[in-house]
């Protein structure tokens, strides 16, 4: 939509997440005619069923500037829109593209390449959302193995500016607040196809019960509201976005309302600068949240495996019946031994997953906009000066955490609170900003996850202690003598079948572990799981029991 010689190397990647007919796909193409891209169309739903079955992923590079309304005369002349909300929405189709156009305010902004992730639609026309959930999460893991350390940057969920988030919306929303929670901080919620005629409709009842007086802003109240339910039932306070995303007839050759597209388009650049912000989340640190099917499933592997250790468990029974007793002691220590090296791999993994200081953003959020600032000037985002000077305080329930503020405003100066332990200070708009403060505040993976990674420090400490002590009496002892190597290895194996048959008993998984062999077991009914369903779960988990399996 507009040309730049700005560069920026950094891509944002993007999650879209939403139930069917959303508007994600739709979205995508909206960003994308932003962007002027020239690749191939997002395919759109027909407002009855879900088009996208896979996930679609585009590279696109936006100019970060707000966009202003223009005449179409040889020297264009800034458009005076109204100044009163009720005189604004009734401007609806009087300037088109026959007689304005838009333009950057800021030509030379920074541009920013985002990779944009559209998932298939839950609460799907097929009643495939176990499916799309898994393809979605199965992407990612994918990603483990074709990118150099590959990371998310934000999560957006869309859903109807006219829908309610309902029971099949919150079980979406928790379950994936169980997969990546670290992106969570960083969330966004898009309302779709919130047009003028939209806005216009929702005044005119606002007005009629009550709700609002002339003076007062429907747009603001919608949003407030809007989120304050949000907040409400799900416990989560993100910003809110309204947006139509397909501010265009169907008609290709009627004109375009670019009233519309106008607000629309700063609306969503706003919405884009506040992603550009997020610090990346590695793929990683995410985890697969297993669905009921799925534990039924690993269940039917765990009977698999189970009957596989019981034959190893056999031959020990055999082994210790004719053992001496210095055999038999053996026996009992290195099982022992075994169980705590497992155990201490097990919490060095999840150590490695939080304890580390890389970036988890607590929360994304703006002040309120400042009451002197007229509604043309909030449309049109002609800024001359940088507002008056504001205070705001920022709390949150870490010991450590920082806030950083995004392009709209800046700090003239804070300082931290000893009762409260929140930053407190003035700021101002920057010079021809927007004046609302965005920020962001953050806190260390290591702060976020203190409390656990305290625990899993003392069991690690603990586990330690405990196998140094079993190790010391492996060492003091003499090596009995009817000791085979045989007896070694089934020790062995008989350790990696209860590491995996634990595994399988988690419903929480490291979302690596959502490999192939696994999304493949997980679309089975648990009553057609098979060997090789076994072979792929342990290799999962236990590489070398696997290639055992079939020799012992």
């Amino acid at each position: 939509m507009a040309s730049s010689t700005s560069q920026n190397t950094d891509v944002i990647t993007i999650l879209l997440i939403g139930l069917t007919q959303a508007g994600k796909s739709t979205f995508v193409n909206w960003l994308r005619y932003i962007a002027q891209s020239s690749s191939d169309e997002a395919l759109e739903g027909n407002g009855s069923s879900s088009c996208t079955k896979h996930c679609g992923i585009w590279e696109i590079k936006i100019l970060l500037s707000d966009y202003r309304l223009v005449d179409n005369s040889p020297r264009p002349k800034e458009i005076k829109l109204p100044d009163k909300e009720q005189d604004l929405v009734n401007e609806a189709g009087q300037w088109t593209n026959a007689n304005s156009q838009l333009v950057p305010t800021e030509p030379d902004a920074r541009v920013v390449t985002f990779r944009i992730v559209d998932t298939p639609g839950l609460d799907d026309s097929n009643q495939n959302d176990m499916n799309n959930i898994t393809e979605v999460l199965g992407t990612m893991n994918q990603w483990l193995y074709t990118d150099s350390n590959p990371t998310v940057n934000g999560l957006v969920f869309l859903i109807k500016s006219t829908s309610s988030f309902s029971a099949s919306f919150q079980q979406l929303f928790k379950y994936y607040e169980r997969c990546m929670p670290d992106l969570f901080g960083g969330l966004t919620m898009v309302n779709t196809k919130f047009s003028l005629k939209e806005w216009k409709t929702k005044r005119r009842q606002l007005l009629e019960d009550g709700s609002i007086e002339t003076s007062q802003s429907a747009r603001s109240h919608i949003v407030r509201e809007r989120r304050s339910d949000f907040a409400d039932l799900l416990g989560r306070d993100p910003l809110h976005w309204h947006v139509d995303s397909k501010p265009f007839p169907v008609d290709r050759h009627s004109q375009v309302d670019n009233l519309q597209v106008l607000l629309s388009l700063n609306t969503t650049i706003d919405l884009l600068r506040v992603l550009a912000a997020q610090k990346p989340v590695k793929i990683s640190h995410m985890n697969y949240a297993k669905m009921p099917s799925d534990l039924v499933v690993d269940t039917a592997v765990q009977a698999f495996i189970e009957r596989k250790k019981f034959t190893w468990l056999k031959f020990r029974e055999l082994e210790m019946a004719k053992a001496s007793a210095e055999k038999k002691l053996y026996i009992i220590n290195q099982e022992r031994l075994l169980e705590l090296k497992q155990k201490l791999v097990d919490l060095d993994t999840r150590l490695a997953r939080v304890d580390h200081k890389e970036e988890v953003t607590i929360r994304t959020d703006n002040t309120p906009m400042s009451d002197d600032v007229s509604l043309w000037t909030k449309t049109s985002r002609v800024f001359t000066w940088g507002g008056a000077t504001k205070t705001h305080e920022i709390i949150e329930p870490y010991e450590f955490y920082e806030v950083e503020f995004l392009e709209s405003a800046r700090w003239l100066k804070r300082e931290r609170n000893a009762t409260t332990k929140g930053y407190t200070g003035t700021y101002k708009a920057s010079w021809g900003k927007f004046p609302v403060l965005y920020f962001r505040s953050w806190t260390r993976s290591s702060v976020m996850h203190m409390d656990d990674i305290k625990k899993w420090r003392r069991e690690k400490i603990e586990t330690q202690t405990s196998l140094d002590g079993v190790q010391e009496i492996l060492n003091s002892a003499q090596k009995p003598l009817d000791l085979n190597e045989e007896t070694d290895l089934k020790l062995v194996l008989i350790s990696q079948c209860r590491d995996v048959i634990s595994k399988l008993d988690l419903d929480t998984i490291p979302i690596e572990a959502l490999d192939e062999g696994t999304r493949r077991r997980y679309k089975k009914d648990a009553l057609n799981i098979n060997e090789y369903d076994v072979i792929d779960a342990v290799q999962t988990y236990q590489p070398s029991l696997a290639e055992s399996w079939y020799h012992l």
